[in-house]
């Protein structure tokens, strides 16, 4: 999604631009006022501008190191089918 907030001639009025391949959906969207506007658009911008960062991966939890006998750094994994110590594999059978 993207926003367009500067609609010439009617300056109470913007749109939501749907980015998604191969679609052309516009959403506009009429204020009451400019003051209302622009807090509607200040806060749709601050949610694109985290959307978009969550996409480009800027809010991904860091994923723990796996060294290749498969313990965990800081912690060993002794189980044999690399299941939690408490768990075995039949607790996954129903």
């Amino acid at each position: 999604m993207s926003m367009d907030d500067n609609i010439a001639g009617e300056p109470l009025l913007f749109s939501l631009l749907d980015k998604t391949p191969q679609t052309d959906l516009k959403i506009h969207c009429q204020a009451p006022s400019e003051e209302v506007k622009e807090n509607w658009t200040s806060q749709l911008r601050s949610i694109l501008e985290m959307q978009g960062d969550f996409l480009r991966g800027q809010y991904q939890r860091p994923q723990p190191v796996v060294e290749t006998t498969g313990a965990v750094l800081g912690r060993q994994n002794t189980s044999p089918n690399n299941l939690p110590p408490n768990m075995a594999a039949s607790d996954f059978l129903q």
